[in-house]
């Protein structure tokens, strides 16, 4: 199963609260947020991860460049207005296999997202799982 993250929003909340961070590398239980949920994609099985960013977010860009994966790792480049338009300019590396798709600010217990994700594997006869 290939997993996607969206990670081209601007943080202007988070800086108007002075955060200095980009959202991406904000830590949750001392872990960026964009590492963790690629480690647990990594931990659930995926096959590729595929990620978009901001063209002006380098800090974002540079640090899951430098990353070392098991997994082919793709990084799309472009900003974009909305959600919705990061999810159309991720949607040619996500045709052909189902797919996992979350925000980069989307935080949940790992045993819980694991458990979503073995029912939507297993599950053949539904087009979409949506966690809430």
């Amino acid at each position: 199963m290939r997993f996607a993250v969206i990670a081209a929003g601007e943080g202007s909340r988070l800086a108007q609260e002075g955060v200095e961070q980009p959202k991406p590398l904000v830590p949750v239980c001392g872990e960026p947020m964009i590492e963790r949920l690629l480690r647990i994609f990594v931990d659930c099985g995926a096959t590729e991860i595929v990620v978009i960013v901001n063209e002006w977010s380098t800090a974002v860009r540079e640090h899951i460049e430098s990353l070392d994966l098991p997994v082919p790792l793709r990084l799309v480049v472009k900003t974009t207005p909305s959600s919705m338009h990061s999810l159309h300019a991720l949607s040619p590396y996500l045709r052909g296999e189902r797919f996992c798709l979350t925000t980069v600010d989307t935080i949940f217990r790992e045993a819980e997202f694991k458990k979503y994700i073995r029912h939507f594997a297993a599950t053949t006869d539904i087009d979409g799982c949506m966690a809430v």
